[in-house]
């Protein structure tokens, strides 16, 4: 899920969902506005525990300049939010970040396409509706 807010300069937050509660508790937390987003299929599938192998996997999955999202499994409190996130495109960039999760659980793979129009395995919707706090 990718949480997209209102007035916030580009915010993200991310989180992975695997009940109704979770969502439900998710939607509660996020402010009016929000535009969330969510992908039936499975995203970022390298998933595990960050160590010199677990890095050298990914950077070996993730080629060089594609653009990838990489979050903490771990979330800030009962939010449900991922604690940490990084999108970016090269490998140093996401070495850097998997070296400061060390030892912590993460998902990484290819940035989901979170602005294309809601489809097959994407569906989108904005927090008090569009007619709301816009």
């Amino acid at each position: 899920m990718i949480l997209r807010y209102l007035r916030a300069g580009g915010q993200k937050d991310f989180a992975l969902c695997k009940t109704l509660d979770a969502f439900r508790a998710i939607i509660a937390f996020v402010p009016n506005g929000t535009d969330i987003e969510v992908f039936r299929l499975l995203q970022l599938p390298i998933r595990g525990r960050v160590t010199e192998g677990f890095i050298e996997d990914v950077l070996n999955a993730i080629p060089e300049g594609a653009e990838y999202l990489a979050i903490a499994i771990e979330t800030r409190g009962t939010t449900g939010i991922s604690c940490d996130s990084d999108i970016g495109n090269s490998h140093s960039e996401l070495r850097g970040w998997l070296l400061d999760q060390r030892a912590q659980e993460v998902a990484v793979g290819a940035c989901p396409d979170f602005i294309a129009p809601d489809g097959d395995d994407l569906i989108s919707a904005a927090k008090g509706g569009v007619d709301g706090p816009r």
